[in-house]
């Protein structure tokens, strides 16, 4: 989606067509529980916290990229 105007449009570009809006993926994330970080040492930080807690019964996926998915 790109979150900054650099990234939106990097993004727009990049796919070559229009990617959305960030807030609205923002809150669709939220309702749905997913943690969105904003850069690699927050993302480190959640990895170290979840590997200090044992595993959550039920089915579960955890996706870590630093990437938009390319």
């Amino acid at each position: 989606t790109g979150r900054s105007e650099a990234g939106a449009k990097a993004a727009i570009s990049h796919s070559g067509s229009l990617a959305g809006e960030d807030h609205v993926f923002e809150t669709a994330f939220k309702q749905c529980g997913i943690i969105r970080v904003q850069d690699v040492e927050e993302m480190r930080f959640f990895n170290k916290t979840f590997l200090t807690y044992q595993s959550i019964p039920g089915q579960r996926i955890a996706v870590l990229t630093i990437s938009g998915g390319a």
